[in-house]
């Protein structure tokens, strides 16, 4: 009985022989004839992504969800910089210790006016 058969070591050689060969291409060469072949299919590229954009838009499912997506987008970026702006002027409201106090009895109410309701 062998531990090795002649099938194991036909796929060891042609796995190391493609390893071999993968290692030996240069792909910055490689990314170049891409650039080169993209350029020149450029007008067919352009048509298709023509096609898939008024695809897209002519779907009113696609529509919703880049609404969506953009009211997102833009409560998230001015619930960023509100933050920001909350927490200076708390921070400059927490030196003045009357108005300490208030925000603490404020913040104490609307907590109590959640658990009511």
């Amino acid at each position: 009985m062998h531990i090795i058969n002649e099938f194991d070591i036909k796929d060891v050689v042609k796995e190391a022989l493609l390893s071999k060969v993968a290692d030996s291409i240069n792909h910055g060469q490689l990314h170049k004839l891409i650039d080169i072949v993209v350029l020149e299919r450029s007008p067919q590229l352009e048509a298709v992504i023509n096609k898939a954009f008024d695809g897209a838009f002519a779907d009113k499912e696609f529509e919703q969800i880049l609404i969506s997506e953009f009211k997102h987008k833009i409560a998230k970026t001015l619930v960023s910089k509100l933050e920001g702006t909350v927490e200076k002027s708390v921070n400059e409201f927490t030196k003045n210790p009357i108005i300490k106090a208030k925000l603490i009895l404020a913040i104490e109410n609307i907590v109590k006016e959640n658990h009511k309701q």
